[in-house]
């Protein structure tokens, strides 16, 4: 889970460094497709990440149900 964690993490910081730098470079006009699309990614990337560094999902069902 820890490899898994990091790794996603990485991916959310150079998604999201991609999203600023393409607005940066290109400006608001240019990059106004490429950069919602980097940053959704980053943040769904920063999400799981979180998932899996702090233990993964769990589900808390009753046994008999």
């Amino acid at each position: 889970m820890l490899i898994h964690g990091v790794a996603l993490m990485a991916l959310a910081v150079a998604a999201l460094l991609a999203a600023f730098s393409s607005i940066q470079k290109a400006g608001w006009l240019a990059a106004a497709s490429v950069a919602p699309v980097l940053a959704v990614a980053g943040v769904l990337a920063a999400w799981a990440a979180a998932i899996h560094l702090t233990g993964g999902e769990k589900f808390d069902d009753h046994p008999w149900v």
